[in-house]
């Protein structure tokens, strides 16, 4: 999984389909900034009135493809959202945004990795 600083693109997919996305929010980069024609990525996803988080979110693995200018990223795994535990948001109309991410997973894995040397546990 790649990983990279101040991503976010914004979209209009509804449903629970590939999200296309419609471009950097400004003071972003896009993915195709970040990685060019493909990547597999951690994202979140929430839906945004006037600019401001409004409540539902999707958080999970996915393909980023530039797809010859029409660019999309797929829901390969959706680890949670506001439906639940591995549901795809159904998203309604509306602006959402998606952020590159590490993940609560990726900092739980690295905290037990810095404390612990195998023979004991955590702490030892």
């Amino acid at each position: 999984m790649l990983l990279g600083d101040w991503v976010r693109e914004s979209t209009t997919t509804i449903s629970i389909g590939t999200y296309s996305l419609a471009g950097a929010v400004t003071g972003f980069r896009s993915f195709h900034n970040m990685f060019g024609t493909s990547a597999k990525v951690k994202y979140s996803v929430h839906n945004v009135i006037s600019g401001n988080p409004a409540g539902s979110y999707e958080v999970g693995i996915g393909t980023y493809n530039w797809n010859s200018g029409s660019p999309t990223l797929t829901r390969d795994i959706v680890t949670i959202s506001s439906s639940g535990v591995g549901q795809k948001m159904s998203w309604g109309a509306g602006t959402k945004y998606i952020d590159l991410i590490a993940d609560s997973s990726d900092f739980n894995a690295l905290n037990l990795s810095m404390f612990c040397d195998g023979a004991n546990g955590i702490g030892d």
